[in-house]
């Protein structure tokens, strides 16, 4: 297929061009003030006031805007899988960023000097976040964190924050639909694990990209299982029972997981194969650990168990199991076992009884694992289109409450973003080129601030230059259109979300203003 290709400043200017159309539609959805967006998903209309479900259902008919438009989406995504949140603030840091950084490469600006001023001052902006940063030290910190990324919907935040109160950031939460119109919380025996599907093949929810079942089975071995013919015997037992499967095992050759694979392309058993990416003691470990949250056995090769010969009723039984490409969660739904119980009980006489760090961290880990749960949040609406933007916010909800737990809190309301202007003011370089990089960085970091302000219905400048004098404790209320203390306010966002997504922002927009080739479709 012939491609086209596009040089220099031209190729720039296309890229910027699809920027700001995605950035534009983006930041729409931003703060209290936000709208929302609608268009269509699967054949069916949606509306949302998520900025990276927005991100995720355009694509512009230009092919080089399209590239820049991708960009967006792919940064937006990424801030938000490895922060929880920040999709929309990402969006706008990088489309300020690269709109003054474009003009000046089109000015004559060299842009590796750009780039080395932009990260310069980003290195002292990261520095300055860490000083500025507060601890999660009340259940009110979560509550506020949790109602502001589900838009401000008071009661899915404090269910949120319910889910977090006890313990803390290993806190596995589930989120599902509710049968009714109320959302609900509730605890119940579960376990969550590093190591996903083998295959895409096995995902029954795209729009999450995850694998689930209900009402499985469970089937666990320390073996790398080798032959097809190895594991048909019990799969047919399976397939008679008419229920799904969930296979951990240490590995599996191609050709059984090609079969597994085919199997539930064919709608002959419903199944996900999952390994661990541990290895040794902590796999043995890990693999013991879940086979008594699912009241099963882990078949060995040290016993000589050989999978032919297992009797169906010796697997076990679980309510759900969701499985992502990196995790692996198992919602049992049934009280701890007396095997369970004593496990726990020799590793908590274990802990009180050893010194040595090592092996009490493996305990600690073990025994969270073993005695977490999981917290189940059932989200209900009284229409689709509204399940749907809720199921979306309390998930980012709940990113949020993690990322704060991790790094601590800042000033929200935009005005983290006007202290790190404050706190880098003195950071200059006697190169020009260098200098403007560092000047249009701090410019940017004043973009969201100015967004919430314009769909708040205020006008920025103003405010803005007032803000910029205002002490630590002081912001702006842009749901209520007044200055408060925005601590005692609760207006506060985590301080990964903000790394990340200046970080991520920075990324993206040095290597585009370095591009000088452009090739498309």
């Amino acid at each position: 297929m012939a491609k086209t290709i596009m040089y220099d400043i031209e190729a720039l200017i296309k890229l910027k061009q699809g920027v700001e159309k995605m950035t534009k539609a983006i930041r729409t959805t931003y703060g209290p003030g936000g709208r929302n967006v609608i268009f269509k998903e699967n054949g069916r209309y949606s509306i949302s006031k998520d900025g990276s479900a927005v991100a995720e259902n355009i694509d512009l008919q230009d092919p080089f805007e399209n590239m820049g438009a991708q960009l967006i989406r792919q940064v937006s995504k990424q801030t938000a899988e490895n922060a929880g949140d920040g999709t929309t603030t990402v969006a706008i840091l990088t489309g300020q960023l690269l709109t003054e950084g474009m003009r000046l490469v089109a000015s004559g600006s060299d842009p590796i000097k750009l780039q080395s001023g932009i990260n310069k001052a980003h290195c002292f902006a990261v520095k300055a976040l860490a000083e500025i940063s507060r601890p999660v030290n009340l259940k009110e910190d979560l509550i506020n964190i949790a109602t502001i990324a589900v838009n401000n919907d008071v009661k899915s935040g404090k269910l949120i924050a319910e889910a977090f109160k006890t313990k803390g950031k290993e806190t596995i939460v589930h989120v599902q639909e509710s049968k009714g119109v109320e959302s609900t919380i509730e605890f119940v025996e579960g376990i969550e694990i590093k190591g996903g599907f083998l295959s895409s093949n096995f995902v029954t929810d795209t729009v999450r990209n995850e694998a689930v079942l209900e009402n499985a089975l469970v089937l666990i071995t320390d073996k790398r299982i080798s032959s097809v013919e190895e594991i048909v015997p019990i799969l047919t037992k399976i397939v008679d029972s008419s229920k799904p499967v969930l296979i951990i095992a240490k590995d599996f050759d191609t050709d059984v997981l090609d079969m597994l694979v085919a199997n539930n392309r064919n709608y002959v058993i419903q199944c996900i194969a999952v390994k661990s990416n541990l290895a040794g003691l902590a796999l043995n470990e890990l693999l013991e650990d879940i086979s008594l949250v699912t009241d099963t056995e882990v078949f060995t090769e040290e016993k000589g168990q050989d999978l032919k010969e297992i009797p169906i009723i010796q697997l076990g039984t679980v309510d759900k199991v969701v499985v992502s490409s990196t995790h692996t969660r198992i919602i049992s739904g049934k009280d701890k076992t007396p095997r369970l119980e004593s496990l726990i009980s020799i590793l908590q006489k274990r802990r009180n009884n050893n010194y040595n760090r090592a092996e009490l961290a493996n305990i600690e880990t073990r025994l969270a694992r073993l005695t977490d749960g999981v917290a189940i949040i059932s989200i209900g609406a009284t229409t689709e289109t509204e399940l749907k933007e809720k199921l979306y916010r309390v998930e980012d909800g709940i990113k949020a409450v993690k990322a704060a737990l991790e790094e601590g809190v800042v000033a929200g309301g935009g005005m983290v973003w006007l202290h790190l202007v404050k706190h880098i003011e003195e950071v200059t370089s006697r190169d020009m080129d260098e200098q403007k990089g560092i000047a249009i960085f701090k410019r940017a970091l004043a973009a969201p601030f100015i967004a919430l302000g314009e769909n708040a219905g205020i006008e920025p400048l103003p405010l803005l230059e007032k803000m910029m004098q205002a002490s630590s404790e002081t912001g702006y209320d842009f749901r209520n259109d007044q200055v408060v203390n925005i601590w005692k306010a609760g207006i506060i966002d985590p301080a990964k979300v903000i790394k990340v997504a200046m970080g991520n922002a920075v990324s993206v927009v040095t290597e585009l203003l370095k591009t000088k080739v452009a090739i498309a479709i």
